[in-house]
């Protein structure tokens, strides 16, 4: 039995060590289709790329809450409840986009 607190021993995946051992552009490609598989990061990044909207405005992060209680109403996203936990996390959706924007561009 292990003491409280004992770190425990994580690994790599074979398709997490071929990022960490590929060059900076591999690695932000691999990043990059990964985000984009999320269905709200891609809705987000659709809304901004496609409909024109300004990635470092509020509309953007309104997009992006829209897209996450949507979730949670269906029950695609649980465990969800506050209201600052879904700006939150509508803010970060945005930042990765405007990340995305920044490197596949």
């Amino acid at each position: 039995e292990e003491p409280s607190g004992a770190s425990q021993l994580f690994r790599l995946t074979p398709d997490g060590r071929s990022v960490v051992e590929s060059d900076v552009e591999s690695r932000s490609r691999h990043l990059a289709i990964r985000l984009l598989r999320d269905p709200v990061v891609r809705e987000v990044f659709l809304a901004i790329t496609v409909g024109g909207i300004d990635p470092t405005s509020n509309e953007a992060t309104r997009s992006a809450m829209s897209a996450i209680q949507n979730r949670i109403v269906s029950g695609e996203i649980e465990g969800v409840e506050a209201a600052s936990t879904v700006e939150r996390r509508a803010q970060t959706i945005v930042a990765w986009c405007r990340w995305l924007l920044d490197h596949i561009g």
